[in-house]
């Protein structure tokens, strides 16, 4: 019969990810063989390693089997180098392990597997970085932000490069709407004024404006007065023709006691000519649709279209702006 004492040196943290081949998927354990005799055994030994969830009884989770060499009856093994430790071993804090050495029974008691001191602080990391990150829940300091398990995102403030949903592109990375037009809701509200500016003449346009906006008529100075809380929606469509880079969107501004106030400008889509991928002014011709809309305060406010234009001039050869005022 033999005895053994052992040391189990090193326990690998299972939760990092699968992929990172730097990292050994292993347990470095060490120990001591004496016979019944109470000397030191020296030469071949086979010894069956095992992991189970109970301290006796019950079926193992992993096993693998090494014959190894002892030396003054010291021997070590690198356990998962046979048979993979499974990444989920480790998951439940209860775990024994188990040893069988040659023919003999099982050695008993089976000794619980436990942390070092120093890997306590594993259990919070100040930072993580790696290629794959597998939380249950995330929530930044001081809750600022958490990411539930339903995967439930919550944020006062989210910066985000553009934005897709089910792989559909809704956001540029300019800020601007570009998903399906959403249908305004008017559920109670009754349509009060429509407002209609049409042009059917060419109006030429400067070239290398920077988001100037269009004083030519009929467009110039649209003002409209609101005696009551109202939705605003606003819809520009025309057809356009450059040799350069042109582009339209919509703006308002709000007046009062004789200051103006800048309700929004990219907050509408940007629509146009963009520049040639290959940096040739040729001579294009394209339509242009823009629509916002806005839900308003009592008050004076005033409705512009913006332009943007690179290269030679360019024109718009026919543009209709229509604003509909819903109340309540």
């Amino acid at each position: 019969m033999v005895r053994c004492g052992f040391l189990l040196v090193v326990a690998f943290l299972f939760c990092i990810s699968k992929s990172a081949a730097d990292v050994p998927r292993l347990i470095n354990y060490q120990g001591s063989l004496q016979t019944s005799t109470d000397s030191l055994l020296t030469g071949s030994v086979r010894i069956v390693f095992s992991v189970y969830s109970t301290e006796t009884g019950g079926s193992p989770l992993w096993s693998e089997t090494h014959t190894l060499q002892a030396i003054e009856g010291r021997f070590h093994a690198l356990l998962g180098s046979l048979v993979a430790l499974p990444p989920d071993l480790f998951s439940s804090n209860n775990r024994y392990l188990s040893l069988k050495i040659e023919e003999d029974t099982e050695l008993l008691p089976r000794q619980q597997i436990v942390s070092t001191a120093y890997a306590f602080r594993a259990g919070q990391a100040d930072d993580v970085s790696g290629r794959h990150i597998s939380p249950a829940s995330i929530t930044l300091e001081r809750g600022n932000a958490t990411l539930d398990t339903a995967g439930t995102l919550s944020a006062s403030r989210v910066f985000t490069d553009s934005l897709a949903v089910g792989g559909l592109g809704v956001i540029n990375r300019n800020g601007n709407w570009v998903g399906p037009a959403i249908p305004i809701q008017t559920t109670g509200m009754t349509l009060d004024t429509i407002i209609v500016k049409s042009t059917q003449d060419t109006l030429r346009l400067d070239a290398n404006l920077r988001w100037e906006q269009l004083e030519q008529p009929p467009f110039g100075s649209l003002f409209v007065q609101l005696d009551r809380p109202s939705l605003v929606e606003l819809d520009f469509r025309g057809a356009i023709a450059a040799n350069g880079s042109l582009e339209f969107r919509l703006g308002a501004e709000r007046f009062e006691g004789g200051n103006r106030t800048a309700l929004f400008r990219n907050a509408s889509n940007v629509s146009g000519i963009a520049p040639s991928p290959d940096g040739s002014q040729t001579f294009r011709t394209s339509t242009v649709s823009n629509s916002a809309v806005l839900s308003l305060e009592t008050g004076l406010y005033r409705i512009f279209i913006e332009i943007f234009a690179t290269g030679q001039p360019g024109t718009l050869r026919t543009g209709i702006l229509l604003i509909k005022i819903y109340t309540r």
